[in-house]
């Protein structure tokens, strides 16, 4: 629940409250005349990335996720077109060598998107360099860091950090 009893629904929910004056974080408006005051509201990039991480982290914390196994062994599908030899270490640090998962009409569209990612073939020979993995990291979720093969992203995540 979220502050004025808002339910948090339909995926992963945060809220910072500050309890002292915020600092000078810019301007609300484009012509910047209205700075930013302890209610604007923001967006915040890349959060799915470092809370998949905290769930796979605390996977390997109680022995359920190895990073340096292949991502095959958690998710089998995933091995398809030379894939099975890339790492869970691999997927988490951006070295996968993966393509986005889908277009972007394709993105609420689970199922979808985790099997294009599960087919595709590597770019580059994964852990040889890195490329930012900007849609493709959360997908990790239910194949990598989820109990169900078949849970949607936010139940993953929630299974791993509260079992």
């Amino acid at each position: 629940m979220l502050l004025g009893g808002q339910p948090a629904t339909g995926g992963l929910a945060a809220q910072v409250i500050m309890t002292r004056p915020a600092s000078r974080g810019g301007f609300r408006d484009q012509a910047r005349t209205i700075p930013w005051s302890e209610d604007t509201i923001t967006n915040v990039w890349s959060s799915t990335k470092t809370v998949t991480s905290l769930a796979a982290l605390m996977l390997v914390d109680r022995g359920e996720l190895d990073v340096d196994a292949p991502v095959a062994r958690y998710w089998p599908e995933f091995a398809a077109e030379g894939k099975q030899d890339v790492l869970v270490r691999h997927l988490m640090s951006h070295a996968s060598g993966l393509d986005q998962p889908a277009v972007v009409e394709d993105l609420y569209d689970w199922p979808k998107s985790t099997s294009r990612m599960a087919a595709q073939a590597p770019w580059w020979e994964p852990g040889t360099a890195s490329g930012y993995h900007a849609l493709n990291m959360n997908k990790m979720g239910p194949g990598v860091v989820g109990s169900d093969r078949g849970a949607e992203y936010g139940q993953a995540i929630y299974d791993a950090v509260t079992r």
